[in-house]
């Protein structure tokens, strides 16, 4: 291992360093655009460039590797004219816009301009003005003369997503950052340019205008989308979810994550979603009253049915299917409750390869398996001796009365899909009852239907597909008002079948699942 000194700090570098990895893990600011630490070096915007002690000219830091005895400066007054003249040169023709810029407030451009130069310009000619606006695919609005040219998007998606969509065309002065002919930019890890591009040049369609970076708040979280299980970032704003970005995880999905985890949060907000429990009067006919009733009548009155329904043989004729979306603390409580009560029609939705007709998945991020937390509540049943049947099966005994009452527990991503298929069967059960985050199929065909939070409305655990262990917690309320949260509710659930639950938090349950069972140490 190379030792190097720099400002006067002696640091102890790898041999795989460039000059400014290594001023970064020692905690030295070194400014930068093009630069990344997971995409190749481009050594082109020269705003890294440091004094190196034998060497007749600045070097750049990004692109230069470190060597034993190396003595670097980085604040010279060499070095500080080098980066304001290189600033000076970036902001000649770089539009004023900074007021509407979505990347306002977490601006490189911005931060760097008032580091390190902060002087008026004398650039007294009309600037040079690009397109604005360009509409580069479903998810990507570009605007020309924000561009600086570092190149981190195209190095993404040639190096990173592999699939080099993005190309610098054009020579000299008129370069300028686009699509080959005729394509659009569809690629399913797109909006990560949007959050590399250190000038706000590329901008998320989906986030546009919607909001300014310094009201948003963050909260630390885990894609649900797929079973890969990305790290994140919500970043929310007077309980709404904005952006989901990727939260940096060495382990699992490095700075990245894919489109449709971060798009996922339009399920958050989603019209359809539940804010009150429902009774029906009669599921069957279409005219009958749907009445919002308040959380103690529902649950009693659900009791009553579920009494009325099961009154000869018990919990033997009720049956349960779970989503692979709730985590490792609900799925625990709901097993243990139905395992208790003596029911041995327990299934797990499979969302197969794909929710809402998606089905793409690749060797990077994107799982070919679309739940978050399949293999946590195997792994739970495996423990418990509890044996899944298959969702079909499920079906059929709701069709041959085996099962009389019928629950459904979670989001209903994979679920709707489920039931379409299998309605008629379904529909044959005395009593349907939705535990689900939104009003639609079964939620909308059942009896009765209770509130259910989200994951980013929640804490709980989530196991990928390689059995890490994912903590999440609450970013926003839910919008269902004054509802309990589901462990809760699923304590509630237990008691209608007889089954003494009294956890207060996903906390205890969680404790209980490590301390009892050992599992998810």
């Amino acid at each position: 291992m190379p030792n190097i000194i720099i400002d006067g700090n002696q640091i102890e570098a790898m041999a795989t360093d460039t000059i400014l990895s290594a001023a970064s893990r020692a905690g030295i600011e070194i400014p930068h655009f093009c630069y990344h630490p997971e995409l190749q070096y481009a050594g082109s915007c020269r705003m890294c460039m440091v004094e190196v002690e034998k060497s007749p000219k600045l070097l750049t830091a990004c692109s230069t590797m470190v060597s034993e005895g190396m003595i670097v400066r980085t604040s010279t007054e060499k070095v500080k004219k080098a980066r304001a003249a290189v600033l000076e040169f970036l902001l000649i023709n770089h539009p004023l816009d900074c007021p509407i810029c979505d990347k306002a407030g977490e601006c490189p451009l911005q931060d760097n301009y008032y580091k390190y130069s902060a002087r008026e310009s004398r650039y007294e000619e009309e600037k040079w003005h690009k397109r604005k606006k360009i509409d580069l695919g479903p998810t990507i609005t570009h605007d020309e003369e924000r561009c600086i040219l570092c190149t981190r998007c195209v190095r993404f998606m040639q190096d990173i997503a592999r699939s080099p969509q993005l190309v610098v065309t054009r020579r000299g002065s008129k370069n300028t950052l686009s699509t080959y002919p005729g394509a659009a930019f569809d690629n399913p890890y797109s909006l990560n340019t949007v959050d590399i591009c250190p000038v706000g040049a590329l901008t998320s369609k989906d986030f546009r205008f919607k909001c300014r970076a310094w009201y948003l708040k963050s909260s630390r979280s885990v894609c649900p989308f797929c079973a890969t299980g990305c790290s994140t970032v919500i970043q929310h704003d007077q309980n709404v979810v904005h952006r989901i970005l990727p939260d940096k995880n060495e382990k699992i999905n490095g700075s990245f994550m894919c489109d449709y985890g971060r798009l996922f949060r339009k399920h958050i907000s989603s019209e359809n979603r539940m804010t009150a429990p429902v009774i029906k009067n009669n599921r069957k006919d279409a005219s009958s009253i749907t009445t919002e009733e308040s959380y103690d009548k529902a649950f009693t009155l659900i009791g009553e049915r579920l009494a009325s329904v099961l009154k000869n043989d018990g919990a033997k004729q009720a049956g349960i299917l779970l989503s692979p979306y709730l985590s490792v603390e609900e799925a625990y409580i709901i097993l243990k409750t139905f395992y208790e009560a003596g029911s041995s029609h327990i299934a797990l939705i499979d969302c197969g390869e794909g929710i809402d007709g998606f089905n793409f998945s690749d060797d990077y991020l994107i799982s070919k398996d679309k739940s978050p937390n399949k293999t946590g509540i195997l792994e739970l049943a495996k423990k418990m001796g509890i044996n899944f049947i298959k969702p079909e099966a499920l079906a059929s005994a709701a069709g041959t009365k085996k099962v009389r009452a019928l629950v459904f527990a979670g989001p209903p991503f994979g679920m709707s899909e489920y039931y379409e298929k299998n309605k008629a069967e379904l529909d044959s059960a005395d009593f349907i009852l939705s535990l689900c985050s939104h009003f639609q199929a079964p939620a909308s065909r059942s009896d009765a239907a209770m509130p259910f939070s989200l994951w980013c409305e929640s804490e709980g655990h989530f196991v990928n597909k390689r059995n890490m262990v994912r903590h999440y917690c609450a970013a926003v309320c839910s919008p269902a008002k004054d509802a309990p949260d589901n462990i809760q509710v699923l304590c509630r659930l237990a008691s209608l079948f007889k089954v003494k639950m009294d956890y207060r938090s996903p906390v205890e349950v969680y404790n209980d699942i490590k301390n009892q069972m050992h599992l998810f140490e």
